[in-house]
């Protein structure tokens, strides 16, 4: 309420990024280069806040893969969400039927360590993308998979609380 009377002054002009679907088209390109680069996936995996960059990176692959939201099932991560527990307005349009699954993820779930050295050096995970590892965990677990699909995960972008 306290959001919709701020947008409602004269001198204001929303973005409505949680009432305006049509601004993931922005994330196709994110889905369409990365099958460029990685071929056809099976499922993309990836945290929450207005879903624009999950659905919209999955519209960008030429088969659209299975998605799949990773949210938290009751901590506070900077940047996304948990459908269930947070909601932004009778605008926000995103609804559970825009996934074919969703996996919440607990608190112990998130993946474990937020920093992972590699060959080409540290890699840091925020917040966000622990949960979408967390996710990822699961959903290979639960879905009994006899040989390795293959999986997009992405993150959203946030600040380390």
């Amino acid at each position: 309420d306290e959001y919709e009377r701020f947008c409602s002054r004269p001198e204001i002009v929303a973005f409505d990024q949680h009432g305006d679907p049509s601004k993931r088209a922005f994330y196709r390109r994110i889905g369409e280069e990365a099958e460029k680069a990685a071929g056809r996936v099976d499922a993309i995996v990836g945290a929450i806040g207005t879903s624009h960059s999950l659905i919209g990176a999955a519209e960008g692959y030429s088969v659209k893969p299975r998605v799949v939201t990773a949210e938290p099932r009751t901590a506070h991560v900077s940047g996304i969400r948990n459908l269930d527990t947070q909601r932004f307005g009778p605008r926000d349009k995103v609804k559970e039927s825009d996934f074919d699954l969703r996996i919440l993820v607990d608190d112990r779930d998130f993946y474990p360590e937020s920093r992972l050295l590699t060959d080409a050096g540290e890699i840091t995970f925020p917040d966000s993308f622990r949960v979408t590892l967390g996710a990822l965990r699961s959903y290979l677990r639960s879905e009994g998979h006899l040989e390795t699909p293959r999986i997009f995960a992405l993150g959203a972008a946030n600040r380390r609380s």
